[in-house]
């Protein structure tokens, strides 16, 4: 029980009771809404008027405070041996990170060549050696639960001011957002990474901030494409299976919020794909980028939904998809206005897409990286280095062989459109993807093949190229790291690509108008009803204007199931 007022209390949860003793210690008398506190939890009917209140409530706040929790420390000073020992004097883990994140920013501001994780990089520019408890401690501050909440995203995009606070230490947001902006740049990501690990990578935390920076950003220059927020919140936790959609319409627009009645009794929660498959009907037929259906892989898909129609409860098995995000324009040329054709049948839940078909899938390799971790995580464990080099290296000689049988090039060399393909030809530089020169592109690859074959017997074996080399080969590992999950492929029509993580031999590669990937149908037991399979990437069929006139089918109505 918290005290508020005179001789009153209120009943609140431990977390919330440690926030509010903190606030009241630190701030003179104001006002503050506590969704917990000013909405009664327990009612579905007061529920269902608040929520779509939110986005006044956050966007008129002045000020939005984020409580990470108490002051914690993972170790004892008796267990404070070993690696991270600085001192006798144990400093909270979290108030250390929160106090040296502005400082380190101030001279991470002053370096402009990437550091990597070398410790003889880190005293020359006055920083804390890479071996510093300071490190894992800002990682740990990151890996805390708030990160993962889908209700905080409309909170903290739509507040003018942010401050984060954990134990009596207080820190700006964009201190802790300008930290990772630094540490991608500079390459010294693993020391920070999250020792709490939830859904199978310890960046999560900073994904999360990265995601809030961007949302931030669409939301400054007139608000953020629903879909793309759907994409946010997909991997965050939410209690009720409708907060999928009901806790990010603070965010939508006005038309789509008309759209979706907020509706928390037991029978919508029961049947929560009724809701999804609401949304997904109007967002499908109104949004020009096809977005929708680049996120509509599911690890779970729900028999009740049409396959075009994403599970919003369940994560997507590739690591990103191929939509709105990447600068292709298979489905439309550069000059054209984009217009949304999609229509649907209420009754039936299909679709129909107009587009044409380009090819067919052949041979397929499945994705034998998808749970490999970047080189520079592995460092501190060789045997587990050599696996994973093992593991990589047979699954790039099967794609090799797919894309050496598609190439006029000799039978022994790498042809250009393999290594291209391999990263669906974007490079991944600071969190920016391009297509990378002929020459940058072939040197990455190049040097990320020396590195598996080196490590693949022993770290000793591995000799570090040079700083530019280096780069070359982190960008050409992290864009390989980000596209994860997919399949490699050729085609009926000798060309290579990247599919969706379940594609199979036989699926049909199409364009559909107004789309920046190609798509994936798969037509079963003679049916005239496709079921929708993801998206893809396929050399040489990424742009419209250069599409080859051969490849080019007859145009018709896709009717997707």
């Amino acid at each position: 029980m918290f005290p508020c007022g005179y001789e009153q209390t209120i009943p609140v949860s431990p977390h919330l009771y440690t926030a509010l003793q903190q606030i009241s210690q630190n701030n003179s008398a104001t006002n503050i809404w506590i969704d917990a506190i000013c909405i009664d939890q327990a009612s579905d009917s007061e529920k269902e008027q608040q929520v779509p209140k939110m986005d006044r409530i956050y966007s008129n706040a002045r000020r939005v405070l984020i409580w990470l929790g108490k002051a914690t420390s993972s170790r004892s000073p008796s267990q404070n041996t070993g690696l991270f020992i600085e001192s006798a004097h144990l400093e909270e883990d979290s108030d250390l990170a929160m106090d040296a994140l502005a400082s380190l920013n101030s001279k991470l501001a002053g370096i402009f060549v990437p550091i990597g994780v070398s410790d003889a990089q880190f005293p020359r520019y006055g920083l804390p050696r890479s071996t510093a408890r300071v490190w894992r401690c800002i990682g740990d501050l990151v890996s805390r639960p708030w990160f993962r909440r889908l209700w905080v995203l409309q909170e903290v995009v739509l507040a003018r001011e942010i401050v984060v606070m954990c134990g009596s230490k207080r820190l700006a947001w964009d201190d802790l957002s300008l930290f990772w902006s630094h540490a991608r740049r500079l390459r010294f990501e693993p020391l920070v990474k999250c020792s709490i690990i939830v859904n199978g990578s310890g960046y999560e935390g900073w994904t999360a901030i990265d995601g809030i920076c961007g949302i931030r950003l669409y939301q400054s220059q007139g608000g953020v494409p629903f879909a793309q927020l759907l994409e946010a919140g997909r991997n965050k936790d939410a209690s009720q299976a409708v907060d999928r959609i009901y806790g990010l319409l603070g965010l939508a627009s006005q038309e789509l919020r008309d759209n979706i009645q907020i509706d928390y009794s037991q029978a919508s929660r029961r049947e929560f794909w009724r809701c999804y498959l609401n949304a997904a009907k109007y967002l499908v037929s109104h949004d020009s980028s096809l977005m929708l259906l680049s996120l509509s892989t599911s690890t779970e898909h729900r028999d009740k939904l049409p396959s075009w129609c994403l599970n919003f409860n369940s994560r997507q098995p590739e690591k990103i998809h191929f939509g709105e995000k990447l600068g292709w324009n298979a489905g439309f040329l550069p000059w054209e206005t984009r217009e949304c054709h999609i229509t649907t049948c209420l009754a039936t839940n299909l679709i129909n897409v107009p587009g044409f078909r380009v090819d067919v899938i052949k041979d397929v390799v499945g994705d034998d990286t998808a749970d490999m971790e970047p080189f520079l995580n592995l460092l501190e464990d060789e045997n587990k280095c050599s696996q994973v080099a093992t593991r990589f290296l047979c699954w790039e000689e099967q794609c090799l062989k797919l894309s050496q049988a598609s190439s006029h090039d000799t039978p022994t060399s790498v042809p250009e459109l393999h290594w291209r393909t391999l990263i669906a030809d974007l490079e991944l530089v600071e969190g920016v993807r391009r297509s990378p020169t002929n020459l940058q592109g072939a040197i990455g690859y190049s040097n990320v093949m020396d590195m598996w074959r080196a490590v693949k017997g022993g770290f000793e074996n591995f000799k570090a190229p040079s700083m530019s080399g280096m780069e070359l080969l982190g960008n050409y590992s992290d864009s390989l790291d980000a596209l994860q999950g997919r399949t490699f492929f050729n085609t009926v029509g000798g060309r290579v690509g990247r599919g969706p993580n379940n594609a199979r031999s036989g699926d049909i590669l199409c364009i559909f108008h107004s789309g920046r990937p190609l798509y994936v149908l798969r037509y079963e037991a003679k049916s005239e009803v496709a079921k929708f399979v993801g998206d893809a990437y396929v050399y040489g069929l990424m742009n419209l204007e250069k599409l080859p006139l051969d490849v080019r089918g007859k145009d018709e109505i896709f009717v997707i199931g």
